[in-house]
């Protein structure tokens, strides 16, 4: 996949937005914070500026949903998304 510098840019940027939520997300949410989390998620894919990033990020939602069980979760389930678009456009995945 290969994306032009300005969605390379907004890419960049969103994950480090995404993962600053993630680190922010409560330890032990609410059924109302689990489900807003939730739903943001579904909300941003349908949003999101690279039209093909969002296309990929909407068929990801689709096998895997968000986990919002907990901030750690949340991390958790960031960092594997992060990873398989980092695999997608050739570039090193990380623990």
């Amino acid at each position: 996949m290969r994306m032009s510098r300005a969605c390379s840019r907004v890419r960049n940027q969103t994950w480090g937005l995404l993962h600053t939520m993630g680190a922010y997300y409560p330890d032990k949410p609410t059924s109302e914070e689990r489900s807003d989390m939730a739903n943001f998620f579904t909300t941003f894919s349908k949003f999101y500026p690279c039209h093909e990033c969002a296309k990929d990020l909407q068929e990801q939602l689709k096998l895997t949903l968000p986990v919002t069980d907990s901030q750690h979760m949340l991390s958790q389930w960031l960092c594997s998304m992060h990873n398989n678009v980092s695999h997608q456009i050739g570039k090193p995945g990380f623990d």
